[in-house]
């Protein structure tokens, strides 16, 4: 949208330029009265108007890496993330308490309905012998089963597969975070860019007016309301200037969250030019990315993860063994004979040895379906990595590309101040006129604006790359290439002005 503006105002010059041809013929008339004036025509450049005025650091002003750290630090989407990672950390304690046995109490109250007991024998006093009916009964029951098979076939791989997920977790919410910040960068330099729109704007809007005050002079009425015509509308495209310079510092405000309500000032400056990028070859940036980018390794962390699961989906195809051991207390208990109204303990250990056809059809199937659930994930990886190789060719040619705009328009910027000083030097003999001289200066800001632009292109290109590859995922865990040897310098970081 800011490129669009600056194009724009440009174009206006360019029109307003040839209306200030069609008079050149009569400069001559004019030049006496603009030399008289010489004092009253004062550059634009460097009176805080021109992007030296716009882009001046201020002293704990707003820089690049406070922008990314506020980024990452409150980011919404990063805040989910942590959330699925405490999610899958529990996940990960729920599996490795499968190794401990399993101990359970039960404890039963049963009231039973009165019955008659056949008579078993006759005592010496002539009295039926008959057994005892007790109406009341109590168990207390503890029990501790040990799935034995478990402990080879299901648990192990339950709980790997577990840590591989709270893994895959730990992974996306650093990328998201990482993702944050280099958008934050973007931004930042971005709100730059359109600082330097609203100076070609105005700088536009003073020239054409300007060139509509030769015209009304010398031109004829047609070239007049031309020139009118296009003093509106770089009126219009100034009003949308500073429009777009308070929409993209709104951006800039909630990336951070920041609810101060302070205008923000420039901390960092962008006048330095980056060393030219001397990395590696393509190719071993492909590999650089492949091997260091977060995305990439969570993807194969879910793979895995799915694979310990398919191990566990298949583990019903096996016969299943458990030992099982339980201490009871009954009154009565069933187990003595004969039975009396009292609390008495036993206990008893076993060894169960169970198979299903049914749990193995389901096992086979179940198993299947986790299999292609893995290798959906290997899919997404490959596709993932078609993705990153593009990113990094775009991001390396872009880095190319900016470092060779950075000579082009410091090249650009000599001719043009030399341009400057030279109309100026006619100016003051009286052999230019001020629309000449304000000609030269529009010249002279459009290529420090086109520098300073230039640069700017650098320092996203070089943040870009430095994500790209994953560089700034090795410099956040300490490892790997420094990320900020490929960004650049950058200023002390310091709190939202």
């Amino acid at each position: 949208m800011d490129t669009g503006l600056i194009n724009a105002c440009f174009g206006a010059l360019a029109v307003a330029g040839v209306v200030s041809t069609s008079v050149a013929a009569r400069a001559d008339d004019v030049a006496p009265v603009v030399a008289a004036r010489a004092d009253d025509v004062a550059p634009v450049v460097g009176t805080g108007r021109g992007p030296e005025g716009v882009l001046a650091t201020v002293p704990g002003g707003l820089v690049a890496d406070a922008v990314a750290a506020a980024a990452m630090t409150t980011s919404h989407e990063a805040r989910a993330k942590d959330f699925e990672v405490q999610a899958a950390e529990a996940g990960v304690r729920q599996a490795w308490l499968g190794y401990f046995p399993r101990f359970s109490v039960a404890a039963t109250y049963t009231r039973l309905s009165p019955i008659v007991q056949p008579v078993i024998g006759v005592a010496a006093d002539g009295s039926p012998i008959r057994f005892p009916v007790f109406l009341d009964s109590g168990v207390v029951q503890g029990s501790l089963a040990v799935p034995l098979t478990d402990l080879f076939l299901r648990i192990p791989q339950a709980y790997a597969s577990a840590k591989n997920a709270a893994n895959a977790a730990k992974f996306n919410a650093e990328a998201t975070r990482l993702q944050a910040a280099v958008d934050a960068r973007t931004l930042y330099y971005n709100w730059l860019r359109t600082r330097l729109s609203g100076v070609v704007a105005t700088l536009a809007l003073e020239q054409t007016k300007a060139h509509l005050g030769v015209a009304v002079a010398h031109a004829s009425p047609a070239d007049i309301a031309r020139v009118e015509s296009q003093v509106a509308a770089m009126e219009l495209v100034v009003e949308k200037t500073k429009n777009l310079v308070s929409v993209t510092e709104d951006r800039l405000r909630s990336l951070m969250h920041d609810t101060s309500g302070k205008a923000y000032e420039l901390g960092e400056s962008v006048e330095e030019v980056l060393p030219a990028f001397s990395g590696l070859e393509l190719r071993k940036l492909w590999e650089e990315a492949r091997n260091q980018r977060l995305e990439v390794k969570a993807v194969g962390e879910l793979v895995l993860a799915q694979r310990f699961q398919e191990r566990v989906a298949t583990a019903g195809l096996w016969p299943r063994l458990d030992a099982v051991a339980n201490v009871t207390t009954a009154n009565p208990n069933q187990r003595i004979f004969p039975q009396v109204a009292e609390f008495r303990t036993t206990w008893d250990v076993s060894l169960r040895l169970s198979w299903s056809p049914n749990d193995a059809a389901a096992s086979a199937a179940g198993g299947a379906a986790v299999d292609a659930r893995a290798a959906s994930f290997e899919a997404q990886r490959s596709a993932l990595l078609d993705g990153l190789r593009a990113e990094v060719t775009g991001t390396y040619t872009a880095v190319r590309e900016a470092d060779f705009a950075v000579g082009a328009t410091s090249r650009g910027l000599k001719a043009a101040e030399d341009s400057y000083r030279i109309r100026s030097e006619l100016f003051k003999v009286g052999r230019a006129t001020s629309v000449e001289l304000l000609d030269a200066e529009a010249e002279l800001t459009r290529a420090r604006i086109d520098a300073l632009g230039a640069r700017v292109d650098q320092r996203i290109a070089r943040a870009r790359l430095a994500h790209a590859v994953g560089r700034d995922a090795a410099s956040a865990s300490g490892k790997g290439t420094d990320g900020a040897a490929l960004v650049g310098p950058t200023s002390t970081t310091s709190q939202p002005r």
